[in-house]
């Protein structure tokens, strides 16, 4: 009898299971009481031998099914591998998708409360201001509540004089009010700005520049230049170099003059800093930098990065071990 299924076979000989190890298992056991050499070379009886030849064909058959299903996974192994890689990979690319959604979220907010902040930081000052300009009126448009004062009696004698200080004194309090506004405003525009990712693409082509101009972190294979970053070299440079260097660099330079003049603006600025500003020492307060990148936002900003450069394989994890994630990214003059 040949058999041309595994149903056939569960069937002709009452098995319950469809697994091929198990009814192979079962048929060997069966065959072995029917065979033969436990009678002598016999067959006890015709019947035995007819089982026996079947359950052989049986067993013949899960062999075939076997072999075919082994050569089927190994002819086919290059097209899995392919096909889980790219599963893998379209995985990836919608996780990445994700964290980037919801890092710009995340960067929406925090820019919204450093606006805020910048402002707050401001208030002090105005309201300083606003005391000063107030108390000045107060006294030029009532001299005669300070005639007998021990102090400010000059202002009812020389009020007219009094009065030319006190014009000057209002327009600078204006000419402040417009200053504070004109910075709360710039500040506004650069820290949207940051959103963009045109923008964030230009931060990190000037960190790229930044690191092969200062000659650290830089690796020379097969006629390529490599920078290795990490990620909190890309949040110091977003806080403490970035805004000088953009205001600073000659946009129309090509890359290798650019890398040069970055270059010079470092060694400008190590200079710079061995000396210490009057107001530095002083403590003097000041109005704090429109467009100032704080911890919050140079972190954020920067996970954005280099979250878009390792979608779109233009970054790879350097596989020289350290505490932080270690990024190698292609430099191209």
């Amino acid at each position: 009898m040949i058999f041309n299924s595994i149903d056939e076979i569960t069937e002709h000989f009452d098995l319950d299971s469809i697994d091929l190890n198990v009814i192979k298992k079962i048929l060997k056991k069966k065959v072995k009481k029917l065979h033969p050499d436990d009678n002598k070379g016999e067959f006890k009886s015709d019947n035995d031998k007819n089982d026996y030849h079947k359950i052989h064909s049986a067993l013949e058959f899960i062999k075939t099914q076997t072999t075919t299903s082994l050569t089927l996974t190994k002819s086919d192994l290059t097209q899995l591998t392919s096909s889980i890689n790219k599963l893998s990979k379209i995985q990836n690319e919608k996780s990445d998708k994700k964290i980037v959604k919801e890092k710009d979220a995340e960067l929406d907010t925090i820019l919204s409360s450093s606006v805020q902040e910048f402002v707050k930081n401001n208030s002090g000052i105005k309201i300083t201001g606003i005391a000063i300009t107030t108390a000045i009126t107060a006294l030029w448009s009532f001299p005669s509540i300070v005639k007998d004062h021990p102090i400010f009696s000059f202002i009812y004698e020389y009020h007219k004089d009094f009065t030319i200080v006190y014009v000057f004194t209002l327009f600078l309090a204006v000419m402040f009010w417009i200053k504070i506004k004109r910075a709360e405003r710039k500040d506004k525009e650069i820290k949207n700005s940051y959103r963009l990712e045109s923008i964030q693409n230009q931060m990190f082509t000037l960190f790229s520049q930044s690191v092969k101009a200062s000659f650290h972190n830089t690796e020379h294979r097969n006629d390529k230049i490599y920078i290795i970053f990490t990620k909190d070299d890309l949040i110091h440079f977003l806080m403490n170099e970035y805004e000088k260097l953009k205001k600073e660099l000659n946009s129309n330079l090509d890359v290798f003059k650019r890398v040069e003049q970055i270059e010079w603006i470092i060694n400008k600025e190590k200079k710079e800093r061995k000396r210490r500003s009057l107001s530095e020492l002083l403590n003097l307060p000041s109005l704090a930098t429109p467009g100032e990148i704080d911890l919050e936002t140079a972190q954020t900003i920067s996970e954005l990065i280099i979250t878009r450069l390792k979608t779109r394989n233009l970054i790879v994890l350097s596989k020289e071990k350290s505490l932080s994630d270690r990024f190698e990214y292609e430099f191209k003059y």
